[in-house]
């Protein structure tokens, strides 16, 4: 064909042509699409078959499991699922949502502000829940207390008390019994500590007659001084005596001048319960102190105002708080007086223990289960 001919013929049947091609390209893609569709059908049902075993026949016979399929058997349901492409691309395994509790709404990871509440995101976004399985919740415990599967149902309280459902797994409570909650004592924290000084110093002292000393001890609270010797009572001082003394030497730095011993006194102050040191011309004595601890989980619950050595009841047991506390502690110890445990509660600013891993049993209760299975298993094969 001329080359005159064949412009004419490109030119009169451009638009035919290219309807051609483009019919040619769509019968491509949808071809490549039904062949990848069936290969992601074949996946799926490949994946199904290995989370939902085959139905036995009604003759079937069943054969007793062993303890370790029965226990592989157990871990593996609290797996979460591995999903296979053909699924993965349908569902996201990831999602953000508002980091507020009373939003829980979708966003987009680099929402700074809920569009919905509108409160603040930290880090740029809310906190990310994974699908398989949601928030740490396994699949076992969830259907086990009447849970949806594939929602986000961690941050609620489905029981109304105070507890959400990721709160109530780590604690091994019902999270559809009001009275099964995790205990409060938990939630105890310190609000604040303050030190307070012991109301006497020494400021010095005097030797009278067959060498017996006169101590001159000052009250804290209004400057007034107090002339006591060991053993005497005095109602301005009671309850508290002088039951001994001490005298030693020390050396006393004078700026400018040659240093020089001196000779200073240490007493015993008793109440007939506690002794307290005090030393000649030294710091007041902060030896006592006053902690104020706070529940906000507890409905409710007023501060608890405790000083040290005293009792206290919490939530219905009994506890006390120690003489003495470590300086610059911003947790404090106490005890249960049930069986003398000792519980240190820290500062409010350290979250609660939801975050903590669930506590595995004692090799004990393990066995015994074990125990109470092959019972069990004894008794079907019996029947």
């Amino acid at each position: 064909m001329p080359s005159k001919d064949k412009k004419n013929f490109l030119s009169l049947n451009y638009d035919k042509l290219i309807l051609a091609a483009a019919a040619l390209l769509l019968a491509g893609s949808g071809l490549w699409l039904w062949t990848r569709s069936q290969k992601q059908e074949d996946e799926a049902n490949d994946f199904v078959k290995t989370i939902r075993p085959p139905v036995a026949g009604k003759n079937a016979v069943s054969t007793p499991v062993g303890d370790e399929e029965y226990l592989r058997v157990v871990q593996s349901a609290e797996k979460p699922l591995a999903l296979p492409p053909a699924v993965s691309m349908l569902i996201a395994p990831v999602r953000t949502i508002c980091y507020s509790e009373g939003c829980r709404r979708p966003i987009l990871p680099d929402d700074d502000i809920c569009p919905y509440c509108g409160d603040d995101q930290p880090d740029g976004k809310g906190p990310e829940e994974s699908l398989f399985p949601p928030e740490g919740l396994p699949d076992v415990w969830r259907i086990a207390n009447n849970l949806p599967l594939f929602e986000a149902v961690g941050h609620l309280d489905s029981d109304n008390d105070g507890f959400t459902n990721l709160e109530e797994y780590y604690a091994g409570t019902d999270p559809r019994d009001p009275e099964s909650r995790p205990a409060y004592i938990g939630y105890l924290r310190v609000e604040e500590v303050k030190r307070q000084p012991f109301p006497y110093v020494l400021r010095g002292k005097s030797k009278g007659l067959n060498d017996l000393y006169t101590f001159q001890i000052n009250r804290l609270s209004d400057g007034r001084t107090f002339n006591v010797k060991t053993n005497q009572v005095n109602r301005e001082m009671a309850p508290w005596t002088v039951g001994s003394y001490e005298l030693f030497t020390s050396v006393e730095k004078r700026p400018g001048m040659k240093d020089r011993e001196v000779e200073l006194a240490k007493i015993i102050l008793t109440d007939g319960k506690e002794k307290i040191t005090l030393v000649e011309k030294a710091e007041p004595l902060y030896n006592s102190f006053v902690v104020t601890f706070v529940c906000p989980k507890k409905p409710g619950g007023e501060p608890i105002v405790v000083r040290n050595g005293q009792d206290f009841e919490f939530d219905g047991v009994n506890y006390s708080v120690p003489q003495v506390l470590e300086d610059n502690s911003v947790s404090v110890p106490i005890v249960r007086e049930s069986d003398n445990v000792r519980i240190v509660i820290p500062d409010k600013s350290v979250p609660p223990p939801v975050v903590m891993p669930r506590e595995k049993k004692e090799e004990k209760e393990v066995q015994e289960e074990k125990e109470v299975h092959e019972v069990q298993e004894e008794e079907k094969e019996e029947d």
